[in-house]
């Protein structure tokens, strides 16, 4: 009978403070999520090719674009690119014919910092002309492409083709300048 009794009252002194505390307490905290940027930044937006005579096609390098999806839709994105026609530096008049810019992402890599999401795709499977309208380039489809990417393109990712019934010196330059353009959605 002895163990009886001081197991119920055991009992009774562990649950005697809940009974007494007949207040409680809630905190609230209220978190407000805002949407970030989507954004393109391209290392390069103006590219000068230097063309020795009897070359037939010139590279150079696009560099490295970063995209940045922090806008938390999960909408997907695209990136497109179009270069203006090619001029002659210090001659405007001088120009060589549309189709002769192309792009490649032949040896490009696309490399997310921690957190993105799923890697955004290419949308070109070979060298493509820039220099006459714009090119999508890069997809991200729904659910994918969320965070911050860097995309390094190769030292030859930009392939001049020059005409073969053009006279070229050493002093030949051309320009033209590129415009990187993000869309939302695929």
């Amino acid at each position: 009978m002895k163990k009886s009794l001081i197991f119920c009252m055991t009992l009774i002194v562990f649950t005697f403070p809940q009974s007494l505390n007949a207040e409680q307490s809630n905190d609230q905290t209220k978190v407000t999520i805002e949407s970030g940027p989507l954004s393109i930044s391209p290392a390069e937006n103006e590219i000068v090719f230097d063309v020795n005579e009897d070359e037939e096609e010139v590279t150079d390098s696009v560099g490295e674009i970063t995209v940045v999806d922090a806008t938390g839709s999960w909408e997907g994105w695209n990136v497109t690119v179009q270069a203006s026609q090619l001029k002659e530096e210090g001659n405007p008049e001088e120009t060589l014919p549309p189709g002769s810019l192309h792009l490649t992402h032949a040896e490009a890599t696309i490399k997310e910092e921690a957190g993105a999401g799923q890697r955004p795709s290419w949308t070109i499977d070979h060298p493509t002309a820039i220099d006459q309208e714009p090119v999508k380039i890069l997809a991200a489809e729904p659910n994918r492409g969320m965070g911050t990417y860097h995309i390094q393109f190769s030292d030859e990712s930009l392939i001049l083709d020059l005409p073969e019934d053009e006279e070229f010196n050493d002093q030949t330059t051309y320009q033209s300048t590129m415009t990187w353009t993000i869309n939302k959605g695929p």
